[in-house]
Formats: structure tokens, C-alpha cells, sequence
């Protein structure tokens, strides 16, 4: 449901809509986790339950937004009957997405497993490091959603020569949001890690992991744009072709041929090489 609201308000040009979802999960996660938690003390459980609880109120609030609160864009299930001429050509669109996370998704358990084979220090190590990496790859992802959208909008309207300065913009925009983490972030990377865990060994290699990582988001946010622009097109087999050639053909090779020179540190290398080999190629595919 999150995803249909998000589709529905950013293509009518509503993105505070999703904003504002975002800052009432985050309310409803951190009342939880506290009640869970830290008052009752009921552990993993705790942690899971008060993520389902943040998602089905979320979820509740969701449907009241769409069905219920009168609005141009007021969601009713009557006289709907199916079309299947419609549905066909939506799944012609949506089956390759799905098939590229599937694989992504493999991809990234693939790439643990060679994780795995370090010990659990690497692999702690690795999942921190990948956690605070995940913070710095959702703000040039959201330049690349608003891109989607706004070639969409253009190209529907027959403004073809609009759209390509928007792809341009989007990407010098992502660029000097990702210039801007790496000045900010880089020297409280340390502080940061902390924060998770102080075990000098496990440390060690988060600190070196996070540096690699974080250059590796320069490739990731023209790679996003890219994405962007093809799914706003209506080219969704392409975002499938990129899944599979950046997380298999560019990061898994990379790990298998360089790990023995490399060790767990081609893990971190592989995302580097993979994410700006990828924004390379298909910035001139585009």
C-alpha cells in the first residue's frame, strides 16, 4: 500500500505526501520500539512487533487518505470492474521491475555469503557499515523518484527537450548532494560507527568499509537518475538489464576475481567499481 500511495501522490505532484507518511512511521517506530523495548523488554519480538504495529497504522492512515478524506484524487471501489486490456499492459510494465529486484536482491545474498566466509567479525562489520551507507544512498534514490516523475509528466506532454534538461539537472543536483554527505560525513564517520559498536576489530573494518562506500555513492546517484529516466519512459526493461549487469555482471565478478588479492575488503570495492561502471555505461546508453 505504501508503494501505490507513493506512486499515486508523487505522479500528481504531491510529494510531501510520502514526506509526511515517512514522519508519521518514524512517530509510530519510535513509540514502539520504546514501549516494546525499553519498557517492556520483549527483545527481537519487541523489535518486530512494534514494526508491524508502525506499519499497520501507517496502513490504517494510508486507506483513510485514499478512500475516505474528499480530495480530486478520492480512491472508490464502486463501478470498478476489471479491464483486462489495462491490466496486460500493466503488467508489461511492472513484471520486469519485480523480476529486477528479485535479482538484485539475490545478488545481495550472494555477495553475504561471501561475507560469510570471514567470520562473524567481517560480517558484523559489513552489516554496520552497509546500515549507515544505507542513510547516504536514500537522498540522491529520492532525486532519482522525483526524475521518474518529472520525465513522465514532460514526455506525456510532448516535451521532449524539457525532459533531457531535467535528466542533466537531476544528475548535477544528485552530484552535489552526494559531494555535500562525503564533506559532512566523512570525518564523523568514527562517531557514527560508535554509536553501533566498539570492538576495535570490527570497527577497523567498518571505518574502512564506509570509506570505500562512500564514494561509491558518487556512481550510485547518477546510476539512480539513470533508472529514473529509463522507468519514466516507460522502459522498465532497462531498469531490469541495469539490476542484473551492476549487482551480477559488474559486483559479483569483481568480488569473485579480486577476493584472494583483496580479501573482505572486495566486498566494499565491488560496490564502488559496480556502481560507477554502471552510471559509465548507461549514462551514454541514455
Amino acid at each position: 500500500m505504501a508503494s501505490i500511495f507513493n506512486s499515486i501522490k508523487n505522479g500528481t505532484g504531491h510529494p510531501e505526501a510520502p514526506f509526511l507518511r515517512m514522519i508519521i512511521l518514524l512517530v509510530f517506530k519510535i513509540i514502539f520500539n520504546t514501549v516494546f523495548l525499553s519498557i517492556l523488554n520483549l527483545g527481537v519480538f519487541g523489535a518486530v512487533s512494534a514494526s508491524f504495529m508502525s506499519y499497520f497504522l501507517i496502513g490504517i492512515w494510508m486507506y483513510y487518505d485514499l478512500f475516505i478524506k474528499k480530495s480530486d484524487m478520492q480512491l472508490s471501489m464502486k463501478n470498478f470492474k476489471f479491464d483486462l486490456n489495462f491490466i496486460k499492459k500493466t503488467m508489461n510494465l511492472a513484471i520486469p521491475s519485480v523480476l529486477s529486484y528479485i535479482l538484485v536482491y539475490i545478488g545481495f545474498f550472494l555477495i553475504n555469503k561471501e561475507v560469510v566466509k570471514y567470520g562473524s567479525i567481517a560480517l558484523n562489520a559489513s552489516t554496520i557499515a552497509s546500515n549507515i551507507n544505507s542513510i547516504y544512498f536514500v537522498l540522491p534514490t529520492s532525486v532519482g523518484t522525483t526524475v521518474t516523475t518529472m520525465i513522465s509528466m514532460n514526455i506525456g506532454n510532448g516535451n521532449s527537450k524539457n525532459a533531457k534538461k531535467i535528466f542533466y539537472y537531476g544528475i548535477l543536483f544528485s552530484l552535489i548532494i552526494v559531494f555535500a554527505i562525503i564533506i559532512i560525513f566523512t570525518p564523523l564517520n568514527p562517531y557514527i560507527v560508535e554509536l553501533f559498536q566498539k570492538n576495535p576489530e570490527i570497527t577497523t573494518i567498518t571505518n574502512k568499509a564506509l570509506t570505500i562506500y562512500m564514494y561509491s555513492v558518487i556512481g550510485f546517484g547518477i546510476f539512480t537518475v539513470e533508472q529514473g529516466v529509463f522507468i519514466g519512459l516507460g522502459r522498465t526493461k532497462m531498469p531490469l538489464l541495469t539490476g542484473i549487469m551492476r549487482v551480477w555482471l559488474l559486483r559479483y565478478v569483481f568480488i569473485i576475481f579480486t577476493e584472494k588479492y583483496l580479501g573482505v575488503y572486495s566486498i566494499f570495492w565491488g560496490n564502488l567499481f559496480s556502481n560507477c561502471m554502471a552510471a559509465f555505461i548507461f549514462f551514454f546508453l541514455l
